[in-house]
């Protein structure tokens, strides 16, 4: 196989990569999101009484007061690690490498 084959089937892979290693970072920021949420889900949907608040007319509305609450925090905590962007493009450096490389003649 010719060295610049070779280079391109390698840019192909690390670019595949990293595209990948982007999607498992938005699946795990969005599991991160609504475990805390399912989990409250869970607890307040039991029919116990030993719940605080379980007696209370308005435990339904607090509830999801609290959700809303921890929903909200979590995605501006994201933004601010700046999890929530767009990747940049990283095609052009992998075409520099490319012609570097493998000058066109």
């Amino acid at each position: 196989m010719h060295i610049c084959n070779k280079i391109t089937v390698k840019a192909h892979e690390a670019r595949l990569v990293y595209n990948l290693n982007e999607i498992m970072k938005v699946l795990t920021t969005i599991a991160t999101i609504f475990m805390p949420l399912s989990f409250l889900a869970g607890v307040y949907g039991k029919n116990v009484t030993i719940i605080p608040g379980a007696g209370t007319p308005w435990v339904c509305c607090r509830m999801l007061g609290v959700m809303a609450v921890i929903f909200i925090g979590m995605v501006l905590c994201f933004r601010t690690w700046t999890w929530f962007q767009a990747p940049e493009p990283r095609t052009a450096m992998l075409q520099a490498l490319y012609f570097f490389f493998c000058p066109v003649k």
